[in-house]
């Protein structure tokens, strides 16, 4: 599934008192944790497959299983710290199952994991600008 998290963040930067960076960043972390989070568990693979990148959209196979999640979010946490205004960070899973988690294959995510993420996406750009202003 190709998908782009698109906003006119002018208006969140605002509430940020231009810290922009630091808005690109917790709305990038905040969205992705939400992914990682939202992805169905068995084995963990699946979960433990995504990747982030900058500059590039990252390929292969990390090989991790991660039940829990927070070793595949510490891994995107050290990528996103270099996400700066501008920035195209990109999320990836490759295993060859994702798409149909995605498509709710799975009664533990029946509406996807992007496509929920993306609903929620102005929310999470609300409260980074919020939390970057105070």
């Amino acid at each position: 599934m190709a998908g782009t998290f698109a906003l006119d963040l002018s208006r969140f930067v605002a509430k940020a008192k231009g810290n922009t960076d630091l808005v690109v960043r917790k709305v990038c972390l905040d969205s992705l944790t939400r992914v990682v989070m939202q992805t169905p568990v068995d084995t963990g693979r699946a979960r433990g497959n995504w990747m982030c990148g900058i500059g590039g959209i990252p390929i292969g196979d990390v090989g991790d299983v991660d039940r829990g999640g927070g070793k595949t979010i510490e891994r995107i946490s050290t990528v996103v710290d270099g996400a700066k205004t501008g920035t195209v960070v990109y999320l990836t899973n490759t295993l060859p199952y994702i798409m149909a988690l995605e498509q709710g294959s799975s009664k533990q995510a029946p509406a996807g994991m992007l496509a929920t993420t993306l609903r929620e996406f102005p929310g999470v750009v609300e409260k980074a600008g919020k939390e970057a202003g105070s």
